[in-house]
């Protein structure tokens, strides 16, 4: 939880908080900090800033900034639950209905904000297992909610969370409005009817690994090559070029030659790894499998060496996603990312559809969305724990299927 932050002075002139409601400002305040700095900017002072307290007061009511960071994400995961179950009971008695309600909640009441520290909180608990336990029952809480709600196998609900996640993500880097991922959201309650109600094992077909690192031994790409698997080992806010040059076998200086900053480290790491992507794209091409198994290499693998070398690609992504919500050259790139993964669904969507091998009509913009957003969240959850190694794919492969109009 480190980051540098603004002092705010405490408001003048307002009445004192009564002690009773200090626990609650606290908590209040320590969410604001987090949606404005992320986590790794929660310290005493900011919160107590933020609360118009003395620094002195939130240690009175938590033992650690620990506790309070665990306390606010409880609350914040909490506060996301009560928001579905209450909209889902105003919704009636039609299941479809209160379904859809219960999923929109998290897009017409919190929004933007919301979700923004969901994710952090999420982020954070890749690194950090009491917050990871917190996330994980929330998480989980959600997927049964939404089985029980629409009387729906756990295959189904954990893909209707994934896109919910997912979607809560494109909101954040305003990929979608609030508006159109409820608008998703009820085109994904109306076609349940075409998804498949559980996990559809595949193959691994014998092809060559892609996810390999990058041949180039040049020390521009070996230190970034280097910052992406410690980024998924250790997280961006853990670290340092010492480390960084250590592990791409360089020194310090040459690391702080080529990239001054961590921030502008972590940014060149976020878009080596887009090129990799992309090149990890350009190369399934001329795979010697049809455009529905190119997607799903790219998107998953086939195998959990394939999901392990995507970890750090993952845990880049919730960074990024994080960073995003803060910064806007972050928040343009990270959607340039989203935008090229939808371009290229579509695009072999639209070769399988021309080749009789999907349906055309499913081949559309929206149905392209669909997936990223379940890839996105289902990669979310599964960092976590919330996903298995074995849901995660499965839930991504059978959406590619069901997108495509494809047959068991």
């Amino acid at each position: 939880m480190a980051s540098s932050h603004a002092r705010r002075p405490a408001p003048r002139g307002d009445a004192p908080i009564p002690a009773p409601d200090r626990h609650d400002a606290i908590l209040t305040a320590a969410l604001r900090v987090i949606r404005r700095c992320g986590v790794d900017g929660l310290r005493a002072q900011a919160v107590a800033d933020e609360a118009g307290v003395s620094i002195a007061t939130p240690y009175h009511h938590f033992a650690s900034l620990e506790d309070v960071l665990c306390a606010a994400g409880a609350r914040a995961f909490g506060d996301a639950q009560t928001r579905r179950d209450v909209a889902r009971e105003a919704a009636g008695h039609d299941s479809q209905a209160r379904l859809l309600a219960l999923l929109a909640a998290d897009f017409t009441g919190g929004g933007a904000n919301a979700w923004h520290i969901r994710l952090e909180l999420m982020r954070h608990a890749v690194f950090d297992t009491r917050v990871r336990g917190l996330a994980q029952a929330a998480e989980r809480t959600a997927i049964e909610r939404i089985a029980q709600t629409g009387d729906l196998g756990s295959h189904v609900a954990q893909r209707l969370h994934a896109l919910s996640c997912g979607l809560g993500t494109m909101l954040v880097l305003g990929a979608v409005s609030g508006a159109e991922a409820v608008d998703l959201l009820a085109a994904a309650v109306a076609d349940l009817r075409n998804w498949r109600p559980s996990a559809q094992p595949r193959p691994e077909p014998p092809i060559q690994d892609a996810f390999g690192d990058s041949s180039d031994e040049d020390s521009v790409q070996r230190i970034l090559d280097a910052t992406v698997r410690l980024i998924g080992e250790v997280g961006a806010a853990r670290l340092t070029f010492a480390g960084i040059a250590a592990a791409a076998g360089c020194s310090d200086s040459l690391a702080r030659y080529h990239f001054r900053t961590r921030g502008a480290l972590v940014d060149a790491a976020f878009a080596h790894d887009f090129a990799r992507s992309s090149e990890r794209m350009r190369r399934a091409t001329s795979i010697p499998l049809e455009s529905l198994d190119r997607l799903r290499y790219i998107y998953v693998g086939y195998s959990p060496g394939h999901l392990a070398a995507l970890r750090p690609t993952l845990v880049l992504w919730s960074e990024y996603v994080g960073a995003g919500g803060r910064n806007a050259a972050f928040r343009r790139s990270a959607r340039e990312r989203l935008e090229a993964w939808v371009d290229y669904g579509l695009e072999l969507g639209t070769a399988l559809a021309l080749a009789g091998n999907a349906q055309a009509a499913r081949i559309t913009r929206p149905n392209s969305v669909h997936q990223v957003a379940v890839n996105s969240g289902a990669g979310t959850l599964w960092l976590i724990g919330t996903l298995t190694d074995d849901e995660y794919p499965s839930v991504v492969n059978n959406t590619i299927d069901d997108m495509l109009g494809r047959d068991a």
